[in-house]
C-alpha cells in the first residue's frame, strides 16, 4: 500500500509539473497536451522507487516498465512512426533500467 501511494503522488507531481508546461509552450494544442501529461505520468513513475526503494518488491521492474511506456510516448511526440515508437521503447527501457543505477554510484562518491 506505501508503495501504490508514493507512486501516486510522485506520477501526480511529474504530470501536474509537465501539464503546466505543456500548456505554456503547446496551449491549444490538446493532442500534445495529454500525451505530454502521459509522458509525465511515465516519468513519475521512474521516479517512485527512487523516493523509498524499501516499499518496493521489484523497483526494478517499475523503473524499466514505465521508462519503456515513458520512451514509446515521446518517440510517438517526435514522430509518430514505428520505428520511432518502437526505438523509443527500447532506449525508455535501458534508460529506466541504467540510469537509476548511475544516480545511486554518483550519489555515493
Amino acid at each position: 500500500m506505501k508503495a501504490l501511494k508514493i507512486t501516486l503522488v510522485s506520477m501526480l507531481f511529474f504530470s501536474s509539473t509537465f501539464a503546466m508546461a505543456s500548456l505554456l509552450f503547446f496551449f491549444g494544442d490538446w493532442h500534445e497536451f495529454a500525451l505530454v501529461t502521459l509522458v509525465g505520468l511515465c516519468f513519475g513513475g521512474i521516479a517512485a522507487p527512487s523516493i523509498d526503494r524499501d516499499a518496493f518488491e521489484k523497483p526494478f521492474l517499475y523503473e524499466i516498465s514505465f521508462g519503456a511506456g515513458a520512451g514509446g510516448l515521446i518517440g510517438f511526440l517526435i514522430n509518430s512512426d514505428q520505428l520511432a515508437v518502437g526505438f523509443g521503447f527500447i532506449l525508455g527501457a535501458l534508460l529506466g533500467f541504467a540510469l537509476p543505477r548511475l544516480f545511486k554510484k554518483t550519489k555515493d562518491s
